[in-house]
């Protein structure tokens, strides 16, 4: 148990952790209203009036749920690595945090991250599990070579060959497009997870494997405000009205007896009485258009398993107010 001024200052440190936990997404939600709302002070207080608290905290639970799970799957494989590279591995606050994770855990946090990364990134998914399945393996069963074979080389061969088999005409397309980082994460990840699941060097396992983690939290930590910033709070809409006929795309603000509040895309924030609207239809968000067009199987590659599972075909024709055409054009008279 800490005592004195080192658990003092364990305390301090935690209760500034709380206090960050709790302060950053609102931060990072103050931020991507101010800027949707044209960085217009008034615009941005009548848009947080309009905000439900329960999708801050839903949409805050999910991002909360994809990095706990990343973050468990990151540190079990390498606490699982450092301690197959050192004897004396129990000695490492990390092997220890580690040989406390329950299994029932971590495979959860794998299917939490089956089901919420996205297919591009599932290469990476595949490479953490080889290695953490061949770890596993090498650490229980040491005095039984054959099994260490089967499963640590033979089933990560097999598996990595159908995954290229499946994935290698989008990283093709991907090269040829100009797409290299595109390319680079479908095809490098599963290679990797044969050879990251062996045993380090005792000498610098510790450097290496501490460097590899303080890498991963990196690219993690920007991910994590990323996925947080293109969260939806407002439901993205387009309108058509009759006087004249046109369609106004942007975020449904109020809806009332009288009128339809809609944030435009520009940041400015259009009133359009009931009786001048013709039709709505709901939009994808516009802040989540996807930067490529690629797919696989007919699943895009910034989609989710989720969400390719929830789309009756998966890639849709949009609705054309969407695109700010109407539903019906105006003939011109004459």
């Amino acid at each position: 148990m800490p005592t004195g001024e080192d658990g003092d200052q364990k305390d301090y440190d935690r209760e500034w952790l709380y206090i960050a936990i709790s302060t950053v997404p609102a931060l990072l939600l103050s931020l991507k209203i101010w800027y949707l709302s044209g960085q217009s002070v008034e615009t941005t207080q009548l848009v947080v009036q309009s905000i439900s608290p329960i999708s801050l905290l839903v949409e805050l639970f999910f991002v909360s749920l994809w990095m706990l799970s990343t973050v468990v799957i990151l540190f079990h494989c390498a606490g699982r690595l450092l301690q197959l590279s050192r004897a004396d591995g129990h000695k490492f606050r990390l092997v220890r945090t580690v040989s406390r994770i329950p299994m029932w855990a971590l495979m959860a946090s794998f299917a939490v991250a089956l089901f919420t990364w996205h297919i591009q990134y599932l290469p990476a998914l595949l490479m953490l599990a080889t290695m953490s399945i061949s770890l596993h393996v090498r650490l229980e069963f040491p005095d039984r070579p054959r099994l260490v074979a089967v499963i640590c080389w033979l089933f990560p061969l097999a598996t990595t060959a159908a995954f290229y088999c499946l994935m290698l005409p989008t990283a093709l397309t991907a090269w040829h497009d100009g797409d290299r980082f595109l390319a680079a994460i479908l095809t490098i990840p599963p290679t990797l997870g044969l050879f990251l699941g062996n045993r380090l060097p005792s000498a610098a396992a510790p450097v290496l494997v501490n460097s590899m983690l303080v890498c991963s939290l990196a690219i993690l930590a920007p991910l994590a405000c990323l996925k947080f910033l293109n969260a939806s709070f407002l439901p993205a809409v387009a309108v058509e009205i009759t006087q004249p006929a046109q369609v106004h795309t942007g975020y449904v603000i109020s809806m009332s007896d009288v009128a339809t509040a809609v944030l435009g895309l520009d940041g400015t924030v259009r009133f359009f009485p009931n009786n001048q609207v013709k039709s709505q239809v709901l939009c994808r968000d516009y802040t989540r258009a996807p930067y490529s067009k690629l797919d696989i199987n007919g699943w895009g590659v910034e989609e989710t398993i989720l969400e390719a599972f929830n789309s009756k075909d998966h890639h849709p024709d949009s609705d054309q107010r969407c695109f700010g055409r109407p539903l019906t054009p105006t003939v011109p008279e004459g």
